[in-house]
């Protein structure tokens, strides 16, 4: 048979299960694809490659899918989702048959099964994947998580996103695009795609993302308050309408306010000691990351350290502490502790035109 014919060169560094979980739908779709380019050859794609939706099967179909020979690919890859989805007899019937789906040694693997789950919010859901998860690497399989990366990781995902496209990102670009929409895969990859265009097929630089990219409502807070950090009335105001007119709880905005002049803060501490520069940020000692507040975490901000210079050089001491009152005052109005917060837009507004005054930090709200 064909299918014998192709098992020698059968990928016997992929496992013969994987599993793969995590809230990033678009991470988990550009694995599994990944495999299928691995192993499957696309004209035979008919044969070699399945989909089974975990919520319309039970252990028997899943296991009994796993054990056919590829026809004329070098595995075969079968790929159940909503795999957590499956009743909890079911999922210890799977859990039991996985361990037999290991090859005797010398053999290599004729299928690749992939788990996909879908929602793992439940306590019951977990528990599934835990289940599954014990499964699987007890039969030598390997487990995904398919989170969305952070700082580098993040970056890096986004160049390899661009080059897919056959476009070309600056790096400063990659990382305004990421503080601007998020590191959810399916958003990097539509905004990189509109960004194609936008750019005319050339590279895309920090100029076309400021201009076309979408902005999550994260990341209008986070211009918020840069926007206050540099005293920029107008467009802290601006953004502060927008955020509102959004839908955008008034009870979200304080907080984040108060998390800026608190990062502040830490920066003009460090810039005083002359370790406010990317390198000494990247390599922190983990005892004096152990001093710092956690949130903002400024050891995993090495990439805007200049920004946070100017931010802290900006700032006496003084003014640092009145804007931190000022902040706390309006938290207090806005939680009904004290008066004078019947209406919340004006409050908010109120705060924001005395954070960017240099003289209004001797004001009250």
């Amino acid at each position: 048979m064909r299918g014998k014919e192709k098992r020698s060169d059968a990928s016997p560094d992929v496992p013969v299960v994987v599993l793969i979980h995590g809230a990033d739908h678009g991470l988990k779709m550009r694995r599994i694809e990944e495999l299928r380019r691995s192993l499957v050859d696309e004209q035979y794609s008919t044969f070699d490659y399945q989909e089974i939706d975990g919520r319309a099967v039970g252990a028997a179909e899943i296991l009994a899918a796993a054990q056919m020979l590829p026809f004329a690919s070098r595995r075969r890859l079968v790929v159940v989702r909503s795999v957590e989805k499956l009743r909890p007899a079911e999922q210890q019937r799977l859990a039991s048959g996985i361990k037999e789906l290991a090859p005797r040694q010398g053999q290599n693997p004729a299928v690749c099964l992939v788990l996909v789950t879908d929602d793992e919010e439940s306590e019951k859901q977990q528990a599934a994947v835990k289940t599954l998860e014990a499964a699987v690497k007890a039969c030598g399989g390997s487990v995904i998580s398919a989170k969305a990366p952070k700082s580098a990781g993040a970056t890096q995902l986004v160049r390899q996103i661009a080059a897919e496209l056959g476009a070309e990102i600056a790096a400063d670009a990659a990382e305004m695009l990421i503080h601007k929409v998020g590191t959810e895969t399916d958003v990097l990859t539509t905004e990189l795609e509109k960004l194609h265009s936008y750019a005319g097929g050339g590279r895309i630089t920090a100029k076309h993302v400021e201009e076309a990219a979408s902005s999550s409502p994260e990341y209008d807070i986070f211009a918020l308050t840069d926007a206050v950090s540099r005293r920029d009335r107008t467009s802290a105001l601006r953004v502060l309408h927008s955020l509102l007119a959004s839908g955008t709880s008034p009870y979200a905005v304080i907080p984040m306010l108060a998390r800026q002049f608190r990062m502040i803060w830490i920066a003009k501490l460090f810039a005083e000691r002359g370790v406010l520069n990317e390198q000494s940020l990247k390599s922190m000692p983990q005892e004096l990351k152990k001093l710092i507040p956690q949130d903002p975490d400024i050891s995993k901000m090495s990439w805007r350290a200049h920004l946070l210079a100017e931010e802290a050089a900006s700032f006496t001491w003084e003014e640092l502490e009145k804007k931190m009152k000022l902040v706390f005052d309006a938290d207090l109005r806005m939680k009904g502790i004290l008066e004078g917060a019947e209406d919340q837009r004006a409050l908010l507004e109120t705060l924001i035109v005395r954070l960017c005054s240099r003289s209004a930090a001797k004001s009250r709200v």
